[in-house]
């Protein structure tokens, strides 16, 4: 089964949203999204897109039984979990300034 994004920022910021089912998936399509928890069961995935890719922004990832730290996770260090061209980016907290 799969839940596919048509639009960017569809899902509500504070949602928590729940992969169970092997070989189920959560397809951003090359959109970007933001959410408060994502949990992946093993066997589940975000496909994240064939372009430039979707960003999945998340709080707190847990994957099977592991809870992933702050990061940008892809297919190239997460490809059990990360299919295409994005990535799901973990923020813990806090807010991230740019200085120029």
């Amino acid at each position: 089964a799969a839940v596919d994004l048509k639009a960017a920022n569809q899902i509500n910021d504070a949602s928590d949203v729940a992969i169970v089912t092997t070989g189920s998936y959560l397809d951003l399509a090359n959109f970007s999204d933001k959410i408060n928890n994502l949990t992946l069961a093993t066997g589940t995935f975000v496909k994240t897109g064939t372009g430039a890719g979707g960003v999945l922004t998340v709080k707190k990832l847990t994957v099977g039984a592991s809870n992933y730290p702050g990061g940008v996770y892809t297919s190239v260090n997460a490809p059990s979990f990360v299919q295409g061209n994005g990535s799901i980016t973990v923020r813990t907290s806090g807010t991230i300034i740019l200085l120029y």
